[in-house]
């Protein structure tokens, strides 16, 4: 049989596959990695775009909804809170890094989990037929870029990463061999595009049989031929990283994703390779500083915010809200709220939404006799309205129509 690519090229295509496909993970190293590296994205036009945060161990109420503690609970207070427009109060430290222009552009989404289980809450938030809703979002969203899920700096997004058409959830732990992708270095251990594209396409057809009998066992093999065989297919953007770098104060020769500031710079990469849907666990805000039990005025959370997580937000947010090329909607979740009686568990949640096609509102009024929703819907009403803002098409939306409406532009 006559071929344009070597056996050796072959192998080492082959050998791509093979560290994609444990744990369908797309992260660092040679042999796995080229396969992210090559990862190719549309053109860009104005397309919406989502970065979906979240921290272990629970969510600051004062990040959600500040307004049912002013003056009570939580240390609220009005010198440390901003209304950011006529239905929301916020933590000041977070207001701030939400440029004023986008002010209006905030609302809240309340749900209720049902449990107040770390463990629990969490995968009933993401979990949507038996996959993350994340996955299911980013795929309803189209396009055709290859990597349309991504998850940066190596802890991962609750549920099952089960894909979606050829949408899964890829785990980024280095941007080396995306910003190869991108134009932005080169690697010259990276195979011919040509090459490795038609090696992969007769490695999937010499496989098809094993993979048909093992759908299961194989799965990210099959996600990883997918991604890699469409990656290869896509045309070459340009990226200058050594700029978007310096606007977080890095050096242009840092790639590993090792604090939020680089799990941020990675969201800038991943969306210009084409991703939908960027998550992040950010790095430097600990389950502890989170799970903050007596802690009556949230003095853990807020130092864990401002020392990690408030300059290089402020950073990304004005960079990338304004753009004209995407339409930035940003969310932060956690397991749950804390009660206003010990800090403790709550069975719900109320949280930010921001961005494009955000209209102000909120949905996470509470009651003076602590902080449970009465009758809050679940999860869903968190998924929906994203889907809804992000102008999911509706013959592609696998969600319910927008649970709240009026948060949608």
């Amino acid at each position: 049989m006559s071929s344009p690519f070597s056996r050796r090229q072959l192998f080492k295509g082959a050998a791509a596959v093979a560290g994609v496909a444990v744990g369908s993970r797309l992260a660092a190293g040679r042999g796995g990695n080229w396969l992210l590296g090559e990862a190719r994205a549309q053109s860009l036009t104005t397309r919406p775009v989502l970065l979906n945060l979240y921290t272990f161990g629970g969510f600051p109420n004062i990040f959600g909804n500040a307004q049912p503690w002013l003056n009570n609970y939580f240390g609220v207070t009005a010198s440390n809170t901003t209304q950011v427009n006529s239905k929301v109060l916020l933590d000041a430290a977070f207001a701030k890094c939400i440029p004023t222009a986008f002010h209006p552009n905030v609302g809240v989404v309340g749900y209720s989990t049902g449990s107040t289980s770390h463990t629990n809450s969490p995968i009933i938030t993401y979990s949507f037929n038996n996959t993350q809703a994340v996955i299911a979002l980013a795929d309803a969203m189209g396009g055709s870029a290859a990597l349309k899920c991504v998850t940066l700096g190596g802890s991962k997004i609750p549920g099952n990463n089960q894909a979606v058409g050829s949408t899964s959830n890829q785990m980024v732990t280095d941007l080396g061999a995306l910003l190869a992708a991108l134009g932005g270095v080169t690697d010259p251990t990276i195979p011919d595009r040509a090459i490795a594209a038609s090696g992969m396409t007769t490695a999937q057809a010499i496989s098809s049989g094993a993979l048909s009998a093992n759908p299961g066992g194989l799965s990210s093999l099959q996600q990883a031929f997918v991604s890699g065989i469409n990656a290869l297919q896509q045309p070459v953007p340009v990226f200058n990283y050594a700029t978007v770098a310096q606007a977080y104060g890095v050096a242009a020769t840092q790639t590993a994703v090792s604090n939020f500031a680089m799990q941020l710079i990675g969201a800038e990469v991943a969306i210009a390779a084409g991703a939908n849907v960027v998550n992040i666990v950010p790095k430097g805000v600990s389950f502890g500083s989170m799970d903050d039990h007596g802690d009556n005025q949230m003095t853990s959370p807020r130092n864990a915010f401002t020392s990690a997580m408030a300059g290089p937000l402020t950073t990304f947010l004005a960079r990338n809200l304004g753009r004209t090329d995407i339409q930035l909607v940003m969310t932060w979740q956690g397991d749950f709220w804390r009660t206003d009686t010990g800090t403790n568990h709550a069975n719900c949640i109320g949280v930010p939404v921001i961005g494009n096609n955000v209209v102000a509102g909120n949905f996470a009024q509470v009651s003076a006799s602590g902080p449970n929703l009465t009758g809050a819907p679940p999860p869903m009403a968190l998924w929906s309205t994203l889907a809804g803002i992000l102008k999911v098409p509706a013959a592609a939306n696998p969600f319910s129509a927008p649970t709240y409406p009026a948060l949608v532009g």
